[in-house]
């Protein structure tokens, strides 16, 4: 919850107005760490000075205004993308460009500061979500979304949650648009705790895959269970010779019980190895007559499926011997 305050009461400050999602998304990774501190799970000591006293059992003392003030006291507040501060990017020189050539924005910014609090000061973590969330909010903020050749309209996160906006033919009023910029924060929240739920879940699944890459022969490796194990593998690949020479995975089906998947680890969106020419698009009876025990081949040989976890194996060895 957000407590929509004036600026001489607020701990948080950002922009009024039209709001887009870094400063939405940023907020939320704020109270995420209100939540982490009210539940225990952070010491608020341990936080930076900049928040320490800020997240007490009230909801976040939000202002969102066009200015600061001149004569504000600004030291006590935690400001975001407005203000031309730490947390801001709207200054001449911006604040800073990531290695990959993307600007940081209000999101990144907070993210940069504060996102191992809530990674339990993993590296990986903190770097996982950046990658895959927090760079593509950061991107169309500052206007560095690439180019789409085919002219289809993508839908990206700035549009989804700014689609909160009060329409130009409805109240237009402050406390209307406090209204829709907290259902947008609810909204970025709920996509928030997925994505950090999703990279936990990869680095919890490192030494379970990586186990059983030892333990296999190099080429094939088999796991009791479906996981995340495509991640695993291609971050392992940038030091791991077995993970580099990988070139199917076999795994149970959560689709069909009893029947195994066999896939190639994808690099750039291509597969390290298909499947043969003559499988894809069959299944079945069409299938089972080429390889014994298969039930299915996605025509583009991505990957294939087998009745059992011993045909699976076979399977995956036939398409390794075709493929040399």
């Amino acid at each position: 919850m957000i407590a929509f305050v004036n600026f001489d009461d607020a701990d948080f400050v950002t922009h009024s107005g039209k709001f887009h999602a870094d400063e939405v998304m940023a907020t939320v990774v704020l109270q995420k760490l209100h939540e982490a501190v009210y539940s225990g799970e952070i010491l608020e000591e341990e936080l930076p000075e900049i928040l320490r006293g800020k997240f007490g059992n009230a909801p976040l003392k939000l202002c969102r205004i066009s200015a600061i003030p001149e004569n504000g006291n600004v030291a006590d507040k935690m400001i975001y993308d407005v203000g031309g501060g730490e947390f801001d990017h709207h200054q001449k020189e911006r604040n800073g460009m990531r290695e990959n050539g993307i600007y940081y924005a209000s999101l990144g910014l907070v993210w940069r500061k504060f996102g191992k609090y809530l990674c339990n000061g993993s590296d990986w973590l903190v770097q996982a979500i950046d990658e895959r969330l927090i760079q593509a909010i950061d991107c169309g903020d500052n206007g560095q979304f690439s180019v789409i050749s085919n002219g289809l309209p993508i839908l990206n996160l700035d549009e989804l949650l700014g689609a909160f906006n009060p329409r130009w033919n409805e109240d237009q009023g402050f406390d209307y648009q406090n209204e829709c910029f907290e259902q947008a924060v609810e909204c970025a929240k709920t996509i928030f705790e997925q994505f950090l739920k999703k990279e936990k879940a990869i680095l919890e699944a490192f030494p379970i895959v990586e186990q059983a890459l030892e333990e296999s022969d190099g080429n094939i490796v088999v796991l009791d269970k479906y996981m995340p194990w495509e991640d695993v593998i291609l971050e392992l690949s940038k030091t791991n010779e077995k993970a580099q020479s990988l070139q199917l995975a076999i795994f149970p089906s959560n689709r069909d019980k009893g029947a195994y998947i066999i896939q190639s680890p994808r690099e750039e969106n291509k597969s390290r190895l298909l499947m043969p020419e003559e499988w894809r698009g069959k299944r079945g009876e069409d299938l089972d007559d080429l390889v014994e025990g298969g039930v299915f081949c996605h025509a583009t040989g991505f990957m294939a499926v087998a009745d059992s976890l011993e045909h699976a194996v076979s399977m995956a060895k036939l398409a390794i011997h075709l493929g040399i």
